[in-house]
């Protein structure tokens, strides 16, 4: 494996969350980060929020998209 296949194989070893309008399917935020954690999880949905116009969400789910 040269170079370029190992960091490639990192980027895909991160883990990636995004948020999702329930209704439209429109990606409201994402990012990927190297592990996971509470308050990753945490910060993450602020992020969302301030990124959707502060706007809160009524409802939340969560699943791990079949991982």
């Amino acid at each position: 494996m040269d170079i370029a296949d190992q960091q490639i194989a990192q980027v895909w070893q991160q883990i990636s969350d995004q948020m999702l309008d329930t209704f439209s399917r429109k990606v409201i935020h994402h990012t990927a980060v190297p592990r996971d954690s509470q308050w990753i999880a945490k910060q993450f949905q602020l992020d969302a929020i301030a990124a959707n116009d502060g706007i809160v969400p009524d409802h939340v789910h969560a699943d791990n998209g079949g991982r």
